[in-house]
């Protein structure tokens, strides 16, 4: 995976030319074969090679361009640009988000939008809930900002269909157990052991542990699921 490191001052570094689209082989045309061929194909398209198909390469250098604006943004506190900034970063790397840096600086762009009351608010947020590891970073907005803007913000994006697709097992089931009324939380245990993570565990040993009566099954289920992290 790329790291992003943030030039000084978060100046965007200088722009480097775009590198061109890969081209398919130009087929041969009609006038150079005179012998009459085989039934020839009127308008068939030549097959797409893995080249022509695939996504083009990252550049790094536009990543950084685009997080030093991101960078400058907040530094400025000038968030005009913001959300063409942040779908730039999205469209220029597929998978942005596993990156610190960068996931910070995303970060700080969602909570800005938010509180300033964007009108694209929500289209940015939903971009990030649906791009690569993008429910992880989602799911953070929920589990420390409760029931405050943020919060709900990211419960509802995480409740969503698409997004739930979009999610790992781990941020799901996390987010099932932190949402679920007390009286559901013990059925969703099994699952929390098979599929969760520490984010999971976090939940049953503080949100499920405080609703019920019997904590036996909370304290099997912790007791497992830290086994299976090599916690204990």
């Amino acid at each position: 995976m790329i790291g992003y490191l943030l030039t000084k001052k978060g100046d965007a570094p200088a722009k480097t030319p775009a590198t061109p689209a890969p081209t398919a082989t130009t087929p041969a045309t009609s006038k150079a074969a005179p012998a009459p061929s085989p039934r020839p194909t009127e308008s068939a398209a030549p097959a797409p090679t893995a080249s022509a198909s695939a996504a083009p390469p990252v550049d790094p250098e536009k990543v950084r361009e685009i997080l030093g604006r991101l960078r400058n943004s907040y530094v400025a506190g000038e968030w005009s640009n913001a959300a063409d900034d942040v779908l730039a970063l999205l469209a220029a790397d597929k998978k942005v988000l596993r990156d610190a840096s960068a996931s910070g600086a995303v970060s700080e762009m969602l909570v800005a939008l938010d509180k300033e009351k964007s009108e694209r608010a929500d289209e940015v947020w939903r971009a990030v809930a649906l791009a690569d590891t993008g429910p992880d970073l989602v799911y953070r907005f929920a589990e420390s900002h409760g029931t405050s803007s943020l919060g709900k913000r990211a419960s509802k994006l995480l409740s969503d269909s698409a997004v739930q697709a979009n999610a790992s097992d781990a941020v799901n089931i996390a987010f099932e157990l932190r949402e679920a009324p007390c009286d559901k939380k013990i059925e969703l245990l099994d699952r929390a052991v098979e599929e969760g993570d520490q984010r999971a565990e976090l939940v049953v040993d503080v949100l499920v542990r405080g609703c019920v009566k019997n904590q036996k099954p909370v304290d099997t289920a912790l007791k497992k699921m830290r086994k299976k992290r090599g916690k204990e």
